[in-house]
């Protein structure tokens, strides 16, 4: 099933068949990132798509009026638009190739949360990917899907003088002046279809509405199409089907489509012209369409694991939270790894029994005194008989296929430990007591790490992390410091490769400032740094870790540790 948010997505939604796909224009994005929380929440797989316009036309056609206004005469409008073509103007204070290349920096970050939250991307052709790629933190896999639009019938006729439809309906009417202009010297019949909005002035040729009875008069006398869109390439094959000749941007991407295309850049004015006198003589013709992408993204295959499943132990200290217990332990049993086992201690809290006993797969250790939360996850390890081994707080999350998609890591590699990527999900305590989330950061942890890295910093959330259950045995299990899950991180990466799942499957919640009240993080880092690891033999690792703790030390007063990306408010499946 597609969720499509926005118009421009709704429509390219609805010639995509049954997709499980989230498709959104940009000023929606949020709302894709939230659906996507959704899906991975019920362990879904899933497409993502953003329907981004090509950033360097989408400038171009923004200012194209304003430079016309400002300067009526052609070779001094040529000049300035030449300028800008090749991002020499200045524009809002800084150089337009800036401009060109950078779309808002909140946007940015939004977008590229999203596609890691997604399985796959779907993008229009492969322009658009390389394009598209560069919003995220890793190349991601694709597939290619095109909407193509119906244009209606057409009875077409042996044209008298070359004679050229220019179709700009996908931006307002107003950025036509662009094209408008850069065909003002063609010596014969223009017709220009535009969208909503005021139509430019000054120009030779017809300015119409998609909707106006003169298009179909006009595509009967055309023998070319000039296609304005920068990023979808869906109507210049559709123009090509009929045999018109097809003008279109480079950047849609349409020549990986339609043979004998005339291809024209937007910054040069001298290039649509040019494009256009080719393409007036040159019928285009179809390449072999992309076939249709699986239903789902499809994902790497499952290895065959020995007969009944390695046991996965799964150990979880809880503390008077018998709601967050309880979801959590529904989560588990939604998972989709056939042989866990899961040791809850209570350490020291007010009774679970009735919920514990619900899940046939929990065990439940009381402790009579409270330990704190890694202690006592640690006396839960003497309970724990798995090959495979996890910690988690009891308000983590878990995705569905977790520990399907980590065994089959370590299964697959041989490797000591496996990890996938983690979503934080803030959340704020309401005056009734119940809670609500707040934000989402899925850009925090979303990468594996080196030896080195690892002796600064980490990109890895603990509750991502498989152990084999020997790890414990050769290197003992963390240690009862507040950044105890960084600490076995910088042990581990020391004696064991780490195998990578580029899937984001946990969530790691964080309740205000709760998680942080009376923590010292940076005397617990100069403790790890100076006392338990240190490189003084290694100058830039000494160095690199006086600022992290510098930047942890000058953070602001109830800022948290990684602020959300998404601020918004979301109620969970």
């Amino acid at each position: 099933m597609i969720s499509a948010f926005g118009p421009k997505a709704q429509a390219h939604a609805a010639t995509l068949g049954d997709l499980a796909a989230v498709i959104a224009d940009p000023e929606h994005v949020i709302d894709a990132y939230l659906e996507a929380v959704r899906r991975r929440e019920r362990g879904e797989t899933f497409y993502g798509m953003l329907l981004i316009d090509e950033p360097r036309a989408y400038t171009l056609e923004t200012v194209a009026p304003a430079i016309f206004a400002k300067w009526p005469g052609f070779d001094e409008r040529r000049a300035v638009l030449d300028q800008y073509g090749a991002g020499e103007a200045i524009l809002n204070g800084r150089p337009a190739r800036e401009a060109f290349v950078s779309l808002d920096p909140a946007f940015r970050q939004c977008a590229a949360e999203f596609f890691l939250l997604s399985n796959a991307l779907l993008v229009r052709s492969f322009t658009e990917y390389a394009r598209v790629s560069q919003l995220c933190p890793r190349p991601r896999p694709f597939e290619r899907v095109v909407a193509v639009p119906a244009i209606g019938r057409v009875v077409r006729r042996r044209p008298q003088r070359p004679s050229v439809v220019v179709w700009a309906t996908a931006a307002p009417a107003e950025a036509s002046a662009l094209y408008a202009f850069a065909l003002s010297e063609f010596l014969g019949d223009v017709t220009y279809v535009v969208g909503a909005g005021a139509i430019p002035s000054g120009f030779p040729g017809t300015f119409v509405r998609a909707d106006d009875p003169r298009v179909v008069e006009a595509l009967g006398a055309a023998t070319a199409v000039v296609v304005t869109d920068a990023a979808d390439p869906g109507p210049a094959i559709a123009f090509a089907r009929l045999g018109y000749g097809v003008v279109a941007p480079l950047s849609s991407g349409a020549h990986e489509y339609v043979r004998e295309i005339a291809t024209f850049d937007p910054g040069y004015a001298r290039t649509l012209h040019i494009a256009v006198a080719a393409a007036i003589g040159r019928p285009a013709s179809l390449r072999e369409l992309p076939a249709p992408p699986p239903s789902a993204p499809a994902l790497p295959e499952v290895p065959d694991l020995p007969a009944g499943a390695p046991l996965v132990s799964v150990v979880i200290a809880t503390y008077n939270r018998r709601a967050d217990i309880e979801r959590c332990l529904e989560g588990l049993a939604a998972q989709t790894y056939p042989n866990l086992e899961v040791v809850i201690v209570n350490d020291g809290g007010e009774p679970i029994d009735d919920i514990v006993s619900r899940f046939r797969f929990a065990t439940l250790v009381n402790l009579e005194q409270n330990l704190g939360g890694m202690k006592a996850g640690i006396a839960g390890m003497k309970f724990a008989h798995g090959e495979f081994a996890q910690w988690m707080a009891d308000d983590d999350w878990l995705y569905p296929d977790h520990f399907t998609r980590l065994v089959s890591a370590l299964v697959t590699s041989g490797a000591s430990i496996a990890h996938t990527n983690g979503l934080i999900r803030h959340q704020r305590r309401l005056p009734d007591g119940a809670l609500e989330t707040s934000g989402f950061n899925a850009g925090v942890f979303i990468d594996s790490t080196t030896p080195s890295d690892a002796l600064i910093a980490t990109a890895i959330v603990l509750i991502s992390i498989l152990f084999r259950r020997s790890v414990f045995d050769e290197i003992g299990p963390p240690i009862d410091i507040v950044i105890a899950d960084y600490e076995i991180q910088v042990r581990a990466s020391e004696r064991y490769a780490f195998a990578y799942v580029d899937q984001t499957t946990v969530e790691w919640r964080l309740r205000g400032e709760s998680h942080f009240a009376g923590m010292d993080s940076p005397a617990a880092m100069r403790y790890v740094f100076e006392v338990l690891y240190p490189r003084p033999q290694r100058p830039m690792i000494e160095q690199n870790r006086a600022s992290t703790i510098s930047n942890v030390a000058s953070r602001p007063a109830g800022q948290p540790m990684f602020p959300p990306t998404v601020l918004v408010s979301y109620k969970p499946v």
